[in-house]
Formats: structure tokens, sequence, C-alpha cells
């Protein structure tokens, strides 16, 4: 486009208008089949950005946050992660392969990271604030501002504990 562009400008044609590509596909995602029969989807463009704009709007992303990409990238929810916060410009923070080991190195390296953001699986929430672990040794980050946790919903005491280490924080369940 930006040779035909360049021709156009050097002589009386008019500059070519880039493609629609709404209707093309941005990825394909295989499911896990844990309802049937696993299947493909496919998605588009137009689904995509519409999705983008929503959670950057929803979540109140910045430029300035820093968001943890927790999930794998073969899993759905990486593009929660990955797209709204690229496109906000804010920091995609690659997940260290101990921050999943233990909550102790999930919270010490989120704070070494200073996340602003956290989208979690419920049930690791969940075992980083279980109902019977002290409140006193978690640590949340002080720059978090919102936690996201997708799957399932979060047991109460596990909501009651995190409310306890991080009142400022907004929590999406």
């Amino acid at each position: 486009l930006d040779d035909a562009r360049r021709a156009c400008a050097a002589s009386s044609l008019p500059a070519p208008e880039p493609p629609d590509a709404s209707q093309d596909l941005a990825y394909a995602i295989a499911t896990s089949g844990t309802t049937g029969e696993p299947k493909v989807v496919l998605i588009e463009h137009a689904a995509l950005a519409h999705y983008v704009d929503a959670a950057i709007t929803e979540f109140d992303l910045q430029t300035t946050d820093r968001v943890l990409q927790f999930a794998s990238f073969a899993f759905d929810t990486a593009a929660e992660e990955i797209w709204p916060t690229l496109c906000a410009g804010a920091t995609l923070v690659l997940r260290r392969d101990e921050q999943a080991a233990s909550s102790a190195a999930f919270l010490r390296a989120s704070a070494e990271q200073r996340t602003t953001v956290w989208d979690l699986p419920t049930a690791f929430f969940q075992s980083v604030f279980a109902a019977h672990a002290p409140t006193a040794n978690r640590v949340i980050p002080k720059e978090l501002r919102l936690c996201i946790l997708g799957g399932q919903a979060a047991e109460r005491g596990s909501v009651r504990n995190f409310c306890k280490a991080a009142p400022h924080v907004r929590l999406l369940n």
C-alpha cells in the first residue's frame, strides 16, 4: 500500500483505500472438549477488536499499567491478558516459572515486577489467599490496583483474605 500511495502521490491517481479486514481471521483456538467434542473456534478481527476495546474500558487500562501475563499462550485467557494490554500501550509482564510454584514466590515476583493488574485462574488465587493461611504473610504489590479472576466463583474465605490484605485493589470475579 505504501508503494501504491507513493506512486499515486507522484501522479494524479487517488490513493488506494486500505482493505476492510474486519471479517478476516485474527486467530483460531482449539477448545479442550471438556463439555463434549473438542472443536476449533475461529476469531475474526472485528470480534477481537470489540473485545479489546471493551476490556480496555472495563479494566481502565492505562499506559502506566504492568499486566501480569499468567496464562499459557495456548489458553484462551492469554488473549484477555495480551491484546488489551498491548493495545492500551501498557506493559505486558511475562510470568516467571517460579511464580506458579508457590504463593510466596508468586507474591515476591509480582512485587519485584511492580505489577498493577493480575488476571488469575480462580483456583490459583484461592491457593494464594486460602482461608486457612494467615493474612500477614501475604504481601501484595503496592502498585496492584486490579485483580481479575476467571474460571469459577471464588470462595468467600479467599476473597475475604484478599480484601483484608489489599483493601485498595478492585477485585473482579
